[in-house]
């Protein structure tokens, strides 16, 4: 059974990619080697600047892997200030905050399980 963990800094940058790769075949077809290659290459980028490394911010990431160590499941954890329609205060362009209602809110990104481990309680 995979052991789910959070993992942090260095660990979650290098988790980075293979997050991404698992991310990216859960939103496009088997089919699709480029677009998905392009997806998963954006997917790393924006995961490591959110968990990986001392400049983060107050993000987590949470993975489970295989006895090989292959990541099977992911998910990304963080704070963000957001308006009750998941509008940061810069897509809010010139409304009022306070108006906007925007507060920190919990955000779930990079949720995914490998076809081969779902319906598997991972």
């Amino acid at each position: 059974t995979p052991q789910a963990r959070r993992v942090e800094g260095r660990e979650a940058a290098a988790l980075a990619q293979p997050v991404a790769e698992l991310c990216a075949e859960a939103i496009l077809l088997a089919d699709g080697r480029t677009e998905r290659a392009i997806l998963a290459s954006a997917l790393a980028r924006d995961l490591r600047q959110r968990v990986g490394g001392s400049r983060s911010g107050s993000g987590a990431l949470w993975v489970a892997q295989d006895a090989d160590s292959n990541v099977v499941a992911s998910c990304a954890i963080e704070v963000g200030r957001l308006s009750p329609a998941a509008l940061d205060e810069n897509r809010l362009r010139g409304q009022n905050p306070l108006e906007a209602d925007v507060a920190e809110r919990p955000l779930l990104s990079s949720l995914a399980v490998s076809p081969d481990w779902r319906r598997r309680g991972v």
